[in-house]
């Protein structure tokens, strides 16, 4: 970033990048379509540049063939020395150990593995990340952005000059916009609104705001399943993607977006098409109960018995006197369809986010005795 230009002026200038506008359309689609395109036009400068890797980095390091989108592969490139490079290309999301463990099986000695990302994945603070029996590198947007850099003297159209010195510009100013996007125990819980969050307001000025809330949530989930399996050794905890099926004794954590708000699910199976959870959307937290599978409408009946027995839906242990969602005499939960049923309280900015995971603990032993009782 420009150290003479203030971030808003920046960011008005990447505005204006054509190339910036057009990234938007499919973020991560995008940068894995821009590097096949550059390996391309200039195998032997690209194949140097990602070299270091390489396992092999003997005779011809010119890259000859690349491949795109195969068995879910970002950008799969092939070297005239028989080596390849595997690269998972992550922007918008921090990627979880078991898509590397997926991309990893298989593999064969002259595969290289290399995690293209905009942050650091929260399970390393390594450049590389052993996975099964390899390993994978890493490789951050700014490095990438300073590797580009020593390409711009020998690019030879000056069509692709400019197009490259523009993308080299644009994603070393969301670097720095983003380097700081790792959620601490420390921070104040202000990412949720552009109001309280500086960043979040410039990015979402330039409509970059969905990647940086999608991150901050995956972080707070990453941070929150390394507490649990510190405060929890005896039950398990699942982070990342949802499986269709849920087992019993298993805490799962899925972070995410839903209509443009960072969102964190933490499911435990009470019973058999039964869920207790926990959700966090924006600044709303709240206590579920989501039956399905034998109990849709029966539901809301066992919800009822928690809340007559105190059992769940109580929020004192964060705040006295807090309010809690719905407010309505006449109504008990707020609902999803016919088999969500929960009651909720907002969170602001005069949170510390480790009271927040402090709550969420707290709540996640209630679950797991009431699953257990």
């Amino acid at each position: 970033m420009n150290t003479t230009t203030s971030p808003i002026g920046e960011a008005d200038a990447i505005k204006a990048s054509p190339l910036f506008q057009l990234s938007l359309g499919s973020k991560e689609l995008f940068h894995s379509n821009f590097i096949a395109w550059l390996a391309g036009k200039y195998p032997e400068q690209v194949g140097k540049l990602f070299s270091p890797y390489l396992k092999d980095t003997t005779d011809d390091l010119t890259i000859t063939r690349i491949e795109r989108e195969q068995k879910n592969i970002d950008v799969h490139l092939f070297f005239a020395n028989g080596q390849e490079l595997i690269l998972e290309n992550k922007v918008k999301s921090i990627p979880y150990i078991e898509q590397l463990e997926e991309y990893s099986k298989g593999h064969t000695d002259n595969q290289n593995f290399l995690l293209l990302t905009l942050t650091r994945p929260e399970f390393t603070k390594t450049d590389k990340i052993p996975v099964l029996d390899i390993f994978w590198h890493t490789m951050s947007y700014r490095q990438l952005a300073e590797a580009l850099k020593t390409l711009v003297p020998t690019t030879t159209g000056q069509y692709d000059k400019l197009i490259l010195e523009d993308y080299i510009y644009f994603i070393t100013f969301i670097s720095d916009v983003m380097k700081d996007v790792d959620v601490k125990e420390s921070d104040q819980f202000t990412f949720y609104k552009p109001e309280t969050d500086p960043t979040l307001q410039l990015l979402q000025n330039i409509r970059m705001a969905d990647v940086y809330l999608k991150i901050k949530y995956q972080s707070l989930g990453a941070l929150l399943a390394k507490r649990l399996g510190k405060e929890l050794p005896d039950i398990t905890v699942h982070f990342g993607t949802r499986p269709k099926v849920l087992e019993r004794g298993i805490i799962y954590i899925g972070p995410g977006m839903i209509r443009a708000q960072g969102i964190i699910d933490i499911f435990y199976l009470l019973e058999d098409g039964l869920y207790i959870t926990i959700q966090l959307q924006e600044r709303r937290y709240s206590q579920m109960l989501q039956g399905y599978a034998g109990y849709g409408k029966a539901t809301r009946a066992y919800a009822e018995r928690l809340l007559e027995e105190n059992q769940w839906f109580k929020f004192n242990h964060i705040k006295d006197d807090i309010k809690v969602y719905p407010t309505q005499d006449h109504k008990t939960f707020n609902k999803y369809g016919l088999t969500d049923f929960y009651q909720s309280i907002n969170f602001d900015d005069t949170y510390q986010v480790s009271t927040i995971l402090d709550a969420i603990i707290h709540d996640v032993r209630t679950m797991v005795a009431l699953a257990n009782r």
